[in-house]
């Protein structure tokens, strides 16, 4: 970002009552990467670790973030599509009809503890289950991501594949700004185009929401994978920026393994940068 674009928040970021704080009065932009850029203009070359404290009002959210130049707080904005009950963790709570947050909370009992583990009957349980949503929520951001999570299995067939690319689609273009759906999508298109298209995906996704941790270190994957090493290195170097733990990640995945001589270094020069106090 240029210079003269760093956006300046209000506060000092010293207590949580003068939080730094980035104003929009209309809450529609996702402050977190202004947070970051704001950062990185006061010399800060690494993410600290950051913990939510708590949620407020008007999709706001309210952090501390922890570095080597001391503990700083954040207010900023989430878009109110992420704020809403796009995300994967929100509950069905937030399902408004009670008839469908019947539907989907039987649904979530019968979701096996982890997505790999090998339950079919649960599986297909949950599939007849939400065979049973009335059609006026057939595009619900809950119901896509539900369809998605019981659909979307190596061994699946054509229609279902090209089912899961069509309902992960639907759910990006209903709530573009969850990085999640755009992995959705990168996985539906993956088993029924390829790694190729897949990658295509999450360029798209970082194209349209910014970046994310995520969607580069997954491009990065698929690249490895095409061959394509220069353009992984590129996309793992954007992911470790987004968030450090990308290094370790990747060394401990074999998908990676073309590249690791190349995190290693970049692992070696953030264990040999010098600390940056943030000026006041």
């Amino acid at each position: 970002m240029p210079s003269d674009k760093i956006p300046q928040p209000t506060g000092d970021g010293l207590t949580p009552e003068t939080a730094y704080f980035f104003p929009d009065p209309q809450g529609n932009h996702d402050g977190l990467p202004m947070a970051y850029a704001f950062m990185k203009s006061k010399g800060t070359e690494y993410l600290p670790k950051r913990q939510k404290v708590q949620d407020m009002a008007d999709t706001r959210v309210l952090e501390s973030w922890e570095t080597e130049a001391g503990v700083f707080w954040f207010r900023y904005h989430v878009r109110r599509d992420w704020a809403s009950d796009t995300s994967p963790d929100k509950s069905t709570r937030k399902v408004e009809d009670e008839e469908l947050a019947q539907i989907l909370e039987q649904v979530d009992r019968t979701t096996p503890d982890q997505p790999e583990d090998d339950h079919p009957e649960k599986h297909e349980l949950a599939r007849q289950l939400l065979e049973t949503v009335p059609a006026r929520y057939e595009n619900h951001v809950e119901v896509l991501r539900r369809r998605l999570q019981h659909c979307v299995y190596p061994d699946n067939q054509l229609k279902e594949k090209t089912l899961s690319v069509h309902w992960a689609r639907s759910l990006v273009e209903a709530a573009p700004y969850n990085e999640w759906n755009w992995l959705y999508l990168d996985n539906a298109v993956q088993r029924l185009e390829g790694i190729t298209a897949a990658a295509e995906v999450l360029r798209e996704g970082i194209r349209r929401i910014g970046p994310h941790f995520s969607l580069y270190y997954c491009l990065s994957g698929h690249l490895c994978s095409l061959g394509r090493l220069d353009e992984a290195k590129e996309a793992m170097k954007l992911a470790m920026e987004e968030d450090p733990f990308a290094l370790a990640s990747g060394l401990e995945n074999k998908c990676f393994e073309p590249i690791h001589d190349f995190i290693r270094e970049l692992a070696q020069s953030e264990s040999n940068a010098p600390a940056v106090r943030i000026p006041q």
